[in-house]
């Protein structure tokens, strides 16, 4: 697995400016379909909004958190990725 490097820096450098213009926490529970979630277990991005909106049954679908991956979870474990992809 590679350190972390432009993607951590990157959310650095934009987290007080960027922010989303249409969240997908406002547009994911108008979706009648499942969602399948996954973050690796030193991802950068948070994982909590999806298993609130999993939890709160506001989505149909499962969050997934792989481990010994970052962001590109496909690549760094893409063992443990597909195998939840296919559970």
């Amino acid at each position: 697995m590679k350190p972390k490097s432009s993607e951590v820096a990157i959310t650095i450098i934009l987290q007080p400016f960027a922010f989303a213009r249409r969240p997908l926490i406002d547009r994911l529970p108008g979706l009648d379909l499942p969602i399948t979630f996954m973050y690796g277990d030193i991802d950068w991005m948070e994982c909590e909004v999806a298993e609130m909106l999993c939890k709160a049954g506001k989505v149909k679908g499962k969050v997934y958190i792989v481990p010994d991956a970052g962001h590109h979870l496909y690549i760094e474990n893409p063992v443990s990725c597909v195998a939840n992809l296919l559970s």
